[in-house]
């Protein structure tokens, strides 16, 4: 079993859907690093609420996420503005800093 990093993504502007955040991130890592960077970054989304999307990346990975962050785009080519809020290394200290965890609508434990 892998280490893990988890990481607290924030979008700037609109609400974009999880899912859209997560495809156009695999898109930027293909973009940037190619099939085999995306293989090896392997992000996953675990939680998206609003604004705020969740995802799960390999320790040593995180750099090739944050170079992707800045050229994120959806399918038309219109950018979207994200950054990294938080990092941590379990899903349990980032839920502090997501907003509405406290009632109960945080990720899963």
């Amino acid at each position: 079993m892998g280490k893990w990093r988890y990481l607290l993504l924030e979008a700037l502007c609109e609400e974009p859907n999880g899912a859209e955040v997560l495809d156009a991130l695999r898109r930027s890592l293909k973009e940037l690093f190619g099939h085999m960077g995306l293989m090896e970054a392997n992000p996953k989304l675990l939680y998206s609420l609003g604004r705020y999307s969740v995802i799960r990346c390999p320790r040593g990975e995180v750099d090739k996420i944050r170079a992707s962050l800045i050229f994120l785009s959806d399918p038309l080519g219109r950018s979207i503005p994200m950054c990294i809020k938080r990092s941590s290394g379990t899903l349990r200290a980032l839920r502090a800093a997501i907003p509405g965890a406290r009632e109960g609508r945080g990720p899963p434990r």
